[in-house]
């Protein structure tokens, strides 16, 4: 087993609750949960710097979208697809021995070990820590009971290999650095113009109004059957907002930037999509009610806010 795999098996980890960052499910994705516990070993301390990523967003009918996150600091990965199971578990067991540790992607539809077996169609996440030849250790956020104590799996090797088969995408990357390295102050003033650019000038703001139009047209019936891909997706783009709210609260915004009318917009977009997710939790629960008209309600109310967030920063640039 190596150095890191130990480490990383030994603390444990539990991605429900913040670490001393804050950073957690919350306001990370699978990858960047992955990738904090890397940094964390690395030594690399800054981490709400690493993965603060400028704001976009993209919709299609009632399908939510924002950009795959980038890495800061200098931060990238070495990513290698693979076509079938040989080469892709070659692969993971060369970038094991280089680095300890190989971080793989593969999408979730077909592969029984993850929650999202059958239900979610997305490209998701998984960091390797130790390889043998009887068995796999996996730390993931979705991995099922039978195999998974918290977010640490240990898996046959043969089932672990094997439950990849029916995956269309299979892939495997590692973290390098490039050492090419800007001030903080300069990097978070570029996050906030992109952040305008594509929210107010590129049609961010517009795809969003689409979405809630669009959840708003669709037949009550049709939504009950689509609320947990629904869920799926307002719970992955609030993520960075929350991720902006926590780099407010830790001090990690350079005072220039630092203002009282965007920062109050923040939360209450915060607090809104919470809002808009608690519903169509319980409208999951309670699949005979109708909750469509409150969902709306909070939907408009989270566009309102949205759109001010982003003139409040504009603002600030002029």
């Amino acid at each position: 087993m190596s150095t890191l795999g130990k480490s990383l098996l030994e603390k444990g980890v539990n991605w429900k609750f913040p670490d001393s960052y804050g950073l957690c499910e919350r306001n990370l994705d699978c990858r960047q949960l992955s990738i904090k516990e890397l940094l964390s070993i690395k030594g690399e301390t800054n981490l709400i710097r690493v993965f603060l990523n400028a704001f976009d967003c993209k919709s299609n009918d009632i399908l939510l979208r924002r950009s795959e996150p980038q890495l800061g600091k200098g931060w990238y990965l070495k990513k290698e697809s693979f076509s079938d199971i040989n080469s892709f578990k070659k692969g993971i067991a060369e970038i094991y021995c280089q680095n300890g540790y190989s971080l793989i992607y593969f999408n979730t539809l077909n592969v029984p070990i993850t929650e999202y077996y059958q239900i979610h169609d997305v490209i998701h996440w998984s960091l390797v820590v130790n390889i043998s030849n009887s068995y796999v250790n996996v730390i993931d956020d979705t991995g099922i009971k039978k195999y998974f104590q918290r977010n640490v799996g240990t898996i046959p090797a043969n089932t672990f290999f094997d439950s990849f088969k029916g995956s269309d995408t299979l892939g495997t990357s590692y973290l390098e650095c490039s050492n090419q390295i800007n001030s903080w102050e300069d990097d978070f003033e570029k996050l906030l113009r992109e952040s305008i650019e594509n929210m107010l000038y590129h049609g961010g703001i517009d795809s969003l109004e689409q979405f809630i139009i669009s959840v708003n047209n669709i037949p009550r019936q049709k939504l009950v059957s689509r609320l947990e891909q629904l869920e799926f997706d307002i719970n992955y783009f609030r993520k960075l907002r929350e991720l902006w709210k926590l780099a407010v609260i830790q001090k990690e915004v350079p005072k220039p930037f630092l203002h009282s009318e965007w920062v109050e917009e923040l939360w209450t977009i915060c607090n809104l999509w919470s809002l808009v997710l608690g519903v169509l939790m319980k409208w999951k629960r309670q699949s005979d009610r109708d909750y469509k008209d409150k969902l709306n309600y909070y939907l408009e109310k989270v566009l309102l806010h949205e759109y001010k967030f982003y003139n409040n920063i504009r603002d600030i640039m002029v």
